[in-house]
């Protein structure tokens, strides 16, 4: 019989994912080893640590540690490896002698023993090392949402769990989302504590574990240490064990506030986080200025000195005033631009096309980034690339209809007009400028592609980043915040195709290994998506110069009364 080891993040989002997909390895016929085990990490470990055994919680200790100290030899030739929400790390300042670089060695080790290594995530933003990864031979699966980071495809079983390990995660992309629902992601949050039994418990169905009275103890911050300061909330003691993000969360909420920040126990981290429930913000890290950090986009953490707290609320108080002709500086790129994103007038007939756009653009970048294994400075031009390739739709004094047809000569010119006024100074070099202002104008499909080999790449990858953001979340509504049922009766009826083409498909999931790419695009309703799937399988062509690409749709299952019913089928498109 053939064997998986399945190593499965701890918090209420890793838990339900790791059970989902045991169920689904089991039911492709694999004998099936979980280890899913958080242990409270050590303060500090020297460099030099020979491996051991510290559970699967702390990032760097799993791969730079755990991973290396496990006993893989009772899997044979074609086994598998699984890796289900624990990313490869950015070095972690508290266990410098844990790195990605040493868990990918011990994955180089297993593939040339013709053991497989799928690894499962869907960190958005954060940097990693997937591409390395893919290198030496490991397999790779990259959600845009927190619901599919699993193996396997979404069933009913995968639906109901994984939409509870989701609220947990704080993925908005679940919104919205019942009270009933919400009451089990709390559940779940202490039943993690549980280890095992929250395991089993997940993985045979039993929802009614959940219920019990020992799992619907509410957190109770020490409320001399609640301060409130503008858009922040700030917990001005070290949060409990394994509950930070938690605390900080119900206190975004009780307040209503945009931000939270704290730090943990020793080994001492800061802890930030974003109203999930809040639309239109800008995500903490980039409201920040990190480049680097750990967890995710909307709630890093980081191992700033205690001390930086105060300067750290300031930033996430900080608007910055568009048009004051300062300069950009690194600490409030993305806040000037989440600003000036809101003050264009996108026309109403057309989708989201502001913030929320360019932020899934950027997401979607650096994953296709990380694993192209670009280059930092090649990076550094990508991520402009995206923040900028829109900005023409504001251009100053022209109609919205024109600004759109032309938005990509428009945005070439306006961050020419802003180098001129030395706005990118200290951030950019020239030349950088003149790169990043090529590949917006030449971002549309229409255009030709550069002639510069590394500019011709990046401007396939920022064209497929684009083309990514393809599911529901774009046709909910416009950028002046009507919904779509609002909307509809004013909508030409090419518009109405499009939105609804959008509203057909849930999300969209990549598996990568050496020179293959499969898009897996989950559809809600396949006769409304095709419009959209017709136009993105035309756009991610030019991708097929450096991989070989697979479409592959999957129906999602779909709620008739109170029964699931699973209508699944896939359909395949190979490129090249």
């Amino acid at each position: 019989m053939k064997k998986a080891l399945l190593f499965g993040g701890t918090d209420g989002h890793g838990m339900t994912m790791t059970a989902i997909s045991r169920r689904a390895l089991e039911q492709e016929g694999y004998d099936v080893t979980t280890i899913c085990n958080h242990q409270k990490p050590p303060i500090t470990l020297p460099e030099n640590a020979p491996p051991s055994d510290y559970g699967t919680g702390t990032v760097a200790l799993f791969w730079g540690s755990t991973f290396l100290f496990w006993d893989f030899s009772k899997l044979s030739q074609n086994d598998l490896v699984v890796v289900v929400d624990i990313p490869l790390p950015e070095p972690d300042k508290r266990y410098p002698g844990c790195t990605a670089e040493k868990g990918i060695e011990k994955i180089k080790e297993l593939c040339k023993n013709n053991i497989r290594v799928l690894i499962i995530d869907h960190h958005k933003i954060a940097t990693t090392y997937y591409g390395k990864a893919i290198e030496v031979g490991a397999e790779i699966v990259i959600s845009a949402h927190a619901l599919t980071t699993h193996y396997g495809f979404p069933d009913p079983f995968s639906i109901k769990w994984g939409t509870i390990g989701a609220i947990c995660d704080r993925d908005s992309a679940i919104l919205p989302v019942t009270t009933e629902e919400e009451e089990l992601a709390r559940a779940l949050d202490q039943a993690k504590f549980a280890g095992t039994n929250t395991l089993e418990a997940i993985y045979s169905d039993n929802m009614r574990y959940l219920t019990q009275d020992i799992f619907k103890n509410p957190l109770k911050p020490d409320e001399k240490h609640v301060i409130k300061r503008d858009n922040v909330i700030y917990y001005a003691n070290p949060t409990p064990f394994g509950v930070g993000m938690k605390l900080l969360d119900m206190l975004c909420q009780r307040e209503d506030k945009e931000y939270g920040i704290s730090y943990t126990p020793e080994p001492s981290v800061i802890l930030t986080i974003t109203n999930w429930k809040k639309k239109h913000l800008l995500p903490a890290a980039l409201k920040l200025g990190l480049e680097k950090f750990l967890g995710h986009a909307e709630a890093p953490n980081f191992t700033y000195p205690i001390g930086e707290i105060e300067s750290l609320i300031s930033r996430l108080n900080a608007v910055y005033i568009q048009g004051n002709e300062q300069k950009i500086e690194s600490s409030n790129v993305y806040t000037y631009f989440h600003e000036f994103m809101k003050k264009i007038k996108i026309p109403y007939f057309l989708t989201i096309h502001g913030w929320s756009h360019v932020e899934h653009v950027i997401s979607h970048a650096r994953t296709l980034g990380s694993l192209c294994s670009l280059a930092e400075s090649e990076q550094k031009i990508l991520d402009w690339a995206c923040l900028l390739h829109d900005v023409g739709n504001g251009a100053e004094g022209i109609d919205g209809d024109k600004a759109r047809a032309c938005h990509h000569l428009y945005s070439f010119q306006m961050i020419r007009e802003w180098d001129d006024k030395g706005f990118f100074t200290d951030i950019m070099t020239p030349n950088e400028v003149r790169k990043v202002a090529d590949l917006c104008f030449r971002h549309r499909k229409f255009l030709p592609l550069p002639e510069e080999e590394s500019m011709k790449r990046l401007c396939v990858l920022l064209r497929v980043a684009d083309s990514m953001d393809i599911d529901e979340r774009r046709a909910m509504g416009n950028d002046e915040g009507e919904s779509y049922q609002s909307l509809k009766s004013k909508l030409p009826e090419s518009s109405i195709e499009h939105w609804e083409s959008h509203q057909g498909i849930k999300g969209i999931r990549l598996y990568i290994k050496k020179n293959l790419i499969e898009f897996q695009i989950f559809i809600k309703d396949k006769e409304k998506a095709a419009f959209q799937i017709n136009n993105f399988m035309d756009e991610i062509k030019i991708l097929s110069m450096y991989f070989n690409l697979n479409i592959n749709l999957v129906e999602m299952p779909v709620l008739s009364g109170n029964t699931w019913h699973l209508s699944r089928k896939s359909d395949e498109w190979v490129g090249r």
